[in-house]
């Protein structure tokens, strides 16, 4: 007995049904790239009316804000292109072309960089990402600061009741072992190929705390630094270490204002950047108190660590200095090939076709990569 309806036995109908079914699944298989085309196309289509471009655009030029709204409705519809394809890069370099236009070179680069790592062949990714990090180091350089090292190790300083053994140890007494000046010479952690940068460091082997009365300077209200780790004890055993930043304003009481942990993976690799805001203090007295403690594991063996490059800078270049600006740019453009022998060649077509700033610009980036 056949149990199968008279519609079904139709080859014709069998087809068609087959038919609606493959482009059913077809469909659901290209919907995340029919709408990630459909949102990125909406983005340039107002990134078009939102930013401007230098004309001539050259290969460094920097697009301008024409249509700030505009610009806040493509974010919108990049954030949508990315979530159909987060592992394709052009949705984060438009977006990093809007942060380049609005003067947001943190998220900027931010945006380049993941971009670079979903597409390291992209050249124009790393490019753009260095141009971003550039931006940041002109701002680093072009503000003053006032180092501090030297008036902290003048300060009172606290260390525990038992010896360590380090190379600063003098007839001075147990403090001299915990707290000196030295320098560190090593690169930034996770930035591979790049310089290693000679820092004047302040030495706190853990546990220590060293404390300071300071003025925050009105127009420098923030603290910039490093963490890092004597490079000669890396394989010594250390598990880290904890860094923090507490202020007492005067009459107040004391406040936790940073804390981080380098911890055995990254101290092995170099610097990591970091800063404190003290804009809450601009021109006021207080006492700054840094302090080290041993890292996860709670040990402190080799933990032959301190603070690099201290300083008082401004708030925007503490900031931009936190993401070590000039390593991230040697590593952008490193990364796609563009090297210290490419920079010294387009230095030297400069010096035939463009003005004298230009081959100024040119030639400072060639002396700026590795």
């Amino acid at each position: 007995m056949n149990r199968v309806p008279p519609l079904f036995r139709n080859p014709i109908l069998w087809t068609f049904a087959l038919l609606i079914l493959l482009g059913a699944v077809t469909g659901t298989r290209l919907a995340p790239t029919i709408w990630w085309a459909y949102n990125v196309e909406k983005a340039g289509a107002l990134m078009d009316t939102g930013l401007a471009w230098p004309d001539p655009r050259l290969s460094d030029s920097l697009p301008t804000v024409t249509d700030d709204a505009a610009l806040d409705a493509a974010l919108g519809h990049l954030a949508a292109a990315k979530g159909w394809r987060p592992t394709h890069y052009h949705a984060y370099r438009l977006v990093g072309q809007i942060y380049l236009a609005k003067g947001d070179w943190l998220r900027a680069a931010e945006s380049y960089r993941i971009a670079q790592a979903l597409d390291p062949n992209q050249p124009l990714l790393g490019w753009e990402a260095g141009l971003a990090y550039e931006q940041m180091l002109s701002v680093v350089d072009g503000v003053p600061n006032t180092p501090i090292r030297d008036q902290l190790l003048a300060g009172q300083i606290t260390v525990p009741d038992y010896d360590v053994n380090t190379p600063f140890c003098n007839d001075s007494g147990r403090a001299s072992c915990y707290v000196a000046a030295t320098e560190f010479e090593q690169p930034y952690a996770g930035l591979p190929g790049t310089w290693a940068f000679r820092l004047p460091v302040l030495f706190q082997h853990p546990p220590a705390q060293v404390e300071q009365r300071f003025v925050v300077p009105g127009d420098q209200p923030a603290l910039r630094f490093v963490l890092g780790m004597d490079p000669g004890v890396r394989t010594a055993g250390s598990d880290g270490a904890t860094f923090r930043i507490w202020v007492t304003p005067s009459g107040g009481s004391i406040q936790l204002i940073y804390e981080d942990t380098l911890d055995a993976r990254m101290a092995r690799q170099g610097w990591l950047g970091g800063w404190a805001d003290l804009s809450p203090w601009a021109g006021q007295e207080v006492t700054l108190h840094l302090g080290t403690d041993s890292g996860p594991a709670g040990d402190a063996t080799a933990d032959w660590v301190g603070w690099g490059d201290l300083a008082f800078t401004t708030v925007e270049a503490a900031r931009y200095a936190a993401t070590v600006p000039l390593a991230n740019m040697q590593s952008a453009w490193k990364q796609a090939s563009f090297n210290r022998d490419w920079f010294n060649r387009r230095t030297d077509e400069a010096r035939r076709t463009e003005s004298p700033e230009r081959v100024s610009l040119w030639g400072l980036r060639a002396n700026r990569m590795p």
